[in-house]
């Protein structure tokens, strides 16, 4: 992600303006008023579809809440029977947009914006999807239907992409991802032999008059979905759980899958401007950490942070927690940062910090203790478990020595996100 001086540069060497006004408080101008500036610029370069104009209109797809930052009772209401509420099992796989028009076909686009020209990437002729009876392009379903439509998706794969090297990825994610990179005729390749593809479509809009109609609620927009002849044909049109959300929660977890969605029947949908969540329409309840790999997570204190309020009470704001890596035959790979924790109750806090010229620093007699901690997810960014808690109850776990903390390298990569 580009950093607000980087992009002036590069609105500078584009021969652009900055705005006078941005869409912060106060007219404050943002990174996303940057963004937009360079992205405008390559719009207008490149050729205009139907598709294109309507995900940029979009802007960005509806984002799911954590579950973890609802407060207890909003989780007992949303996870309990006869509110409102629906539960749909949450794909391990690339969020895709699809745009269909009569004369176009279907057009796909990724979530993901193009580094270089800050638009969403587009992959409409990279996937093949069954029309009556047989993979076809996206452009091949041009006059199936009447009406114009948005289709919200997971991209998923129960198979494996070959790589150059001559080895496989994993299944998931990682083999979705890996398609997605490969040039037009390799993903087509391997979509037809050893990764065949499948569009999860878990939410739908109307399109009227080359407008995007959000405010419709999710039990309209589903019906909207269910009722346009033969799609299911196509797609996977998940089921939704009214009642025994939480025991289906539960079976998809013992069974290894990620979790589910949490859904408001009356919502409307939310595009994430600025990455805005509601809590009040989606909400992602997925395994843990600890549930995913069967086990608590142990790791081992290897460094700390500083910031914010607690430099003035020279306490260290947080530490950094790291495990050994594995390879895939148990070799040793080096200490891997897995962890920041920055959640530390105040006497704790106190206990580990001293001032060490003139700055909190951690004591060194917590290096290498161990603790025990737990996350949803792994950043593919940074590899790290994001929003990582500590059991403090438990404290620092003098029984384990920073030696027993590690990890395969392959379990990091089934968790990125």
């Amino acid at each position: 992600m580009a950093t607000f001086t980087q992009l002036c540069n590069r609105i500078e060497e584009l021969g652009l303006r900055v705005p006078y006004e941005g869409t912060g408080k106060n007219g404050k101008i943002l990174n996303r008023d940057l963004e937009a500036v360079i992205a405008e610029h390559y719009r207008e370069q490149r050729e205009i579809t139907f598709g294109r104009v309507m995900r940029d209109q979009l802007h960005d797809v509806q984002l799911a809440y954590r579950y973890d930052q609802l407060k207890q009772y909003e989780q007992e209401a949303v996870i309990s029977d006869g509110n409102g509420w629906v539960a749909e099992e949450k794909f391990d796989g690339c969020r895709m947009v699809l745009v269909y028009h009569p004369d176009e076909g279907f057009s796909a686009f990724g979530r993901n914006r193009s580094t270089v020209t800050l638009l969403p990437v587009e992959y409409t002729e990279k996937l093949l999807v069954p029309l009556n009876g047989k993979l076809s392009t996206l452009k091949e379903f041009a006059g199936h239907w009447k009406e114009e439509f948005i289709l919200d998706c997971e991209l998923v794969t129960d198979g494996f992409v070959e790589l150059n090297d001559g080895n496989f990825t994993g299944k998931g994610l990682n083999a979705v991802t890996s398609m997605l990179q490969l040039n037009v005729h390799d993903s087509h390749l391997a979509q037809r032999t050893t990764a065949p593809m499948e569009l999860v479509a878990f939410d739908f809009l109307p399109i009227e008059r080359e407008k995007i109609i959000t405010e419709i609620p999710f039990r309209e927009r589903l019906e909207l979905m269910q009722g346009i002849p033969m799609l299911d044909r196509s797609v996977r049109l998940p089921k939704q759980w009214e009642r025994g959300k939480k025991t289906y929660f539960e079976s998809l977890v013992a069974n290894g899958e990620e979790g589910v969605v949490l859904k408001n029947l009356s919502s409307f949908y939310i595009p994430a401007i600025g990455n805005f969540r509601d809590k009040n329409s989606t909400i992602k309840l997925k395994r843990s950490m600890s549930m995913a790999s069967h086990t608590d997570i142990d790791a081992f204190v290897i460094g700390y942070t500083n910031g914010g309020e607690w430099d003035k009470a020279g306490l260290i704001a947080g530490i950094t927690l790291g495990v050994y890596l594995l390879g895939d035959n148990n070799e040793q790979l080096g200490v891997h940062w897995l962890a920041t924790v920055s959640g530390i109750p105040l006497q704790t806090r106190m206990a580990l910090s001293e001032v060490r010229d003139g700055k909190p620093a951690l004591k060194t007699e917590f290096y290498g203790q161990v603790l025990t901690i737990d996350g949803q997810d792994i950043s593919a960014r940074n590899q790290r478990i994001s929003h990582a808690k500590a059991d403090w109850v438990t404290g620092f776990r003098h029984d384990k020595t920073a030696y027993e903390c590690t990890m395969r390298r392959s379990f990091i990569e089934s968790q990125m996100f």
